[in-house]
């Protein structure tokens, strides 16, 4: 439900994120650790186009809240939930691996 909360108060984001029908491919869920608390990250790939886009996606504890990062070809990174700085570092850190 975060995930879709956080995808429905952003304004243009990608259709291949909203897609419920195989719009992405998604990595395995990693663990992390920011400032003591535990999220679980993974990072998606346009369908069939992967130098397109891609995000990554990030989770509390409990999955009560969602955060991630965008990036799509010849556009800005783009950012929604609100992470904090070390969050940021996180989602641009699993997007660079």
């Amino acid at each position: 439900r975060s995930w879709k909360a956080a995808l429905d108060t952003a304004k243009g984001v990608p259709a291949w994120l909203r897609d419920d029908d195989n719009g992405y491919i998604a990595e395995p869920v990693k663990t992390l650790s920011i400032e003591d608390k535990s999220y679980s990250v993974s990072v998606l790939a346009k369908q069939h186009a992967t130098n397109d886009g891609q995000a990554a996606v990030m989770f509390n504890a409990d999955a009560s809240q969602a955060w991630a990062e965008i990036q799509e070809e010849g556009k800005p990174q783009r950012y929604l939930g609100r992470p904090t700085a070390a969050q940021k570092g996180a989602l641009d850190q699993s997007l660079a691996e």
